[in-house]
Order: C-alpha cells, then sequence, then structure tokens
C-alpha cells in the first residue's frame, strides 16, 4: 500500500510473529519498564506478562479484532490492531519499532484507515494514553479526543466528511 510516500503492507500476524510482536511492545513501554527497579533477570518475565495482559485486554475488549503486521521495506516494522463494528473501524493499537518512529509511516496507516472509513462511512474510533507523543499525529490528522470517562486512556474519534 501506498500513502503519502511511505510503502507498507499490512498482513496477518501468526505464530512465527510472536518473537517480533513481544519486542514491538517492549520497545513501546521501554519508559514505564525503565522506571521499574527490576533487576534484568525479573525484566523480561515481567514485560512478557504486561505483553500478555494487554493482549487478554484487547481480547476482552475487542474479540473481534485483526492483528496486523506492518511491513515496510519488507521487514516487520510494527502492529496494527482493527476491528470491525457496526458503522465503526476501532483502531485498537498502533505500534512501530523506534526506527520508523516519526518517519511518515504512522500517518501513512491512519491514513489508509481513513480511506477506508471514507469509503463504507465508518466513525474511525480508538484511544490513546495521555503521555503518547502521537497524540501530536492524531491531532494534525484531524483525530478529535473526546472527553475522558476517567479511564486511563483519552478516547479518540474522526468522522468522514459530511458524515
Amino acid at each position: 500500500m501506498h500513502a503519502d510516500d511511505t510503502d507498507f503492507t499490512l498482513r496477518p500476524a501468526g505464530p512465527e510473529d510472536e518473537d517480533f510482536l513481544f519486542a514491538l511492545f517492549v520497545t513501546s513501554r521501554e519508559r514505564e519498564l525503565a522506571a521499574l527497579p527490576l533487576p534484568p533477570a525479573q525484566a523480561e518475565p515481567f514485560a512478557r506478562m504486561q505483553y500478555e495482559s494487554q493482549l487478554a485486554g484487547f481480547r476482552h475488549v475487542h474479540p473481534d479484532a485483526r492483528v496486523l503486521v506492518v511491513e515496510a521495506a519488507g521487514e516487520p516494522a510494527g502492529r496494527l490492531v482493527l476491528e470491525d463494528r457496526p458503522g465503526e473501524l476501532w483502531v485498537v493499537d498502533l505500534a512501530l519499532m523506534p526506527g520508523q518512529r516519526n518517519a511518515g509511516l504512522g500517518a501513512a496507516l491512519l491514513q489508509h484507515c481513513m480511506k477506508r472509513a471514507i469509503a463504507e462511512r465508518l466513525v474511525m474510533r480508538g484511544s490513546v494514553t495521555p503521555y503518547n507523543p502521537a497524540r501530536r499525529l492524531y491531532a494534525r490528522l484531524g483525530i478529535v479526543e473526546l472527553p475522558s470517562e476517567g479511564g486511563a486512556t483519552i478516547p479518540l474519534e474522526w468522522r468522514p466528511p459530511d458524515s
């Protein structure tokens, strides 16, 4: 797929992607994990437990979500988790490896989702943590932060023009 001069491929994640997906999770949680005073022998099992907890949370809240591996230049570069609901496209999670961040790939992936939302007249939804630097990208793309209901994340919404 091609958007804004950024080529990428999306494919369903499989068992062979598990090591990559765990490594991606760790890179996306570096700040939180580094703040914990854990010896190295305990850090990896703790990170694995957090990863499994995240996956269980996705399955509970978004039972029909599809986990897609994002490839750039033929290599795994990130993960996009999407769920279709009546009238909605949920961007459950978008995570990129550090070398792919701030290089246009995240914007291209979101614009890809927006094009689908326009074509199918869907409202795009998601959420973001208050400290996530991607909030600037979301704002730049016109993705609106909705009032939070006191949770750990901020609800997001994007509506196609004339919807």
